[in-house]
């Protein structure tokens, strides 16, 4: 359960993707507390497709983004919009990183 992760007994995290994601990752104090931790204690974190919403709402103990600076990628607004799910779920993971403060690399689909 995600209420007994103790920092200290890993080394990184791994994020998985998938739409459900964007869903259960993001806003989630309990997994925003995690990340923050990790990063503090320069622990990897790390992730794929949609697994950065995970950062959606996520901030630091003095209440700064923990992807303000940080250069990453995910399932981008162009694949989302590619896909016909623009709609059909509640944010543009890209877009709300970016103005999170991400660096955000993007590719070709």
């Amino acid at each position: 359960s995600i209420d007994n992760i103790n920092v200290s007994d890993y080394d990184a995290v791994y994020l998985p993707g998938g739409h459900g994601t964007v869903f259960d990752f993001a806003h989630n104090q309990k997994l925003a507390n995690i990340l923050s931790d990790f990063k503090h204690e320069g622990k990897f974190i790390s992730s794929v497709c949609h697994g950065p919403s995970a950062f959606v709402g996520a901030k630091d103990k003095n209440g700064k983004y923990l992807v303000e600076g940080v250069t990453l990628t995910s399932f981008t607004d162009d694949e989302e919009r590619t896909m016909g799910l623009e709609n059909k779920v509640p944010f543009l993971t890209q877009t709300e990183l970016e103005q999170q403060g991400a660096k955000f690399v993007t590719k070709d689909n």
